[in-house]
């Protein structure tokens, strides 16, 4: 009986193994914690950078990266960058006062695990003030995400796939608004106390 060929098993093996790491390619990039935030509810990997804000690790990072973001308020106005995946420690525990902005990105890009708040609402009580995540054409991918007390929770122009998993959009004016969108997917969401209403799309 033949033996196998060790070298050509090595090769296929190695091989393997490079396919499997640029499937999960990229690196993890991670936000210090907000002042009333902490680590704990972040395993990191040793070696990698740390950031002092979410657009600063987002600018830092290429596609296929994942930036994370743990518990805290951080008062930000974040562009996101195509093919980054931005995820928080949960709705529950990583909030952002600001909001999020896609802008025409063709790779996925996905936005995960955190809530944003109307800054008008946070500083000074008054709600409808501004959108939250807004998509400006392009696909974008929304995943665990809560949008509370803004002019509109979700805002797609334009855009080519939106997908939304599993969002709680409370409070704000229009919980999503899909304007001239290709695809606007929903799914598992709440959407609940809007001013005016709940989804409109045209």
């Amino acid at each position: 009986m033949p033996r196998p060929n060790r070298a050509a098993l090595l090769v296929i093996t190695l091989l393997t193994a490079c396919a499997a790491q640029d499937q999960n390619n990229g690196r993890q990039l991670y936000v210090e914690p907000a002042a009333d935030g902490e680590w704990d509810d972040v395993t990191m990997i040793a070696g990698e950078l740390t950031f002092t804000t979410i657009q600063d690790a987002i600018d830092a990072a290429a596609p296929g990266d994942t930036v994370v973001v743990p518990s805290g308020t951080y008062t930000e106005q974040v562009v996101m960058a195509e093919g980054v995946h931005v995820d928080g420690a949960g709705r529950s525990e990583t909030y952002v006062v600001g909001g999020f902005e896609f802008n025409g990105f063709t790779t996925e890009t996905v936005l995960s695990d955190l809530s944003v708040f109307d800054t008008g609402y946070a500083t000074g009580g008054t709600s409808y003030t501004y959108d939250l995540i807004v998509i400006d054409g392009g696909d974008a991918t929304i995943r665990d995400v809560g949008a509370f007390y803004g002019r509109y929770g979700i805002y797609a122009y334009n855009a080519d796939v939106v997908s939304v998993d599993s969002a709680r959009l409370g409070a704000n004016w229009y919980g999503a608004n899909a304007l001239g969108t290709t695809q606007f997917d929903m799914a598992n969401s709440f959407v609940y106390s809007g001013g005016i209403g709940g989804i409109v799309t045209y």
